[in-house]
């Protein structure tokens, strides 16, 4: 590489797709890993060597050069991309075809945040029954009761 530009960092994605059932979202799953980047100078022909290797695996990610392996997950609608793609051809001063209302009455948030609740209902017991009390009704409210501890007995 020449004296103006610089490997800075290099990473490597595998990437995994899985349709719904129902054909209506798509999770994508990204293994990612950041590289360490090991230059060495070849005097001879004035050329560049570059080693990339896995970094440690016990790296803090608080700490330069960060984590070195994590995962990141998301979940689409392929019929809210489709709509989607028009903004990626549009004029200065132009409009999409797609408003949010017409986005309402598709549907189409249900199939990516229902998604997202049924899988955090596999990942954890928690997410099973985290149901943010929508569905709670007054009465079932249970107070928070009141113990009052014994009083200790010391012998000796």
């Amino acid at each position: 590489m020449s004296k103006r530009f610089e490997l800075a960092a290099v990473r490597v994605y595998r990437t995994c797709r899985y349709k719904s059932k129902d054909l209506n979202s798509t999770l994508k799953v990204s293994e990612v890993h950041s590289l360490d980047i090991n230059k060495t100078s070849v005097p001879k022909d004035g050329s560049t060597k570059y080693k990339l290797l896995p970094g440690p695996l016990e790296r803090k990610p608080c700490v330069k050069p960060g984590l070195g392996y994590w995962f990141e997950v998301s979940i689409s609608s392929p019929q809210l991309d489709s709509l989607l793609e028009q903004n990626q051809t549009l004029e200065l001063g132009e409009e999409a075809k797609w408003t949010p209302e017409g986005l309402s009455k598709l549907s189409v948030g249900k199939s990516i945040y229902l998604r997202a609740c049924e899988m955090l209902k596999q990942m954890d017991g928690i997410g099973q029954y985290n149901n943010n009390g929508v569905e709670l009704k007054a009465t079932e409210v249970v107070k928070e009761r009141k113990v009052i501890p014994k009083p200790e007995e010391d012998y000796w």
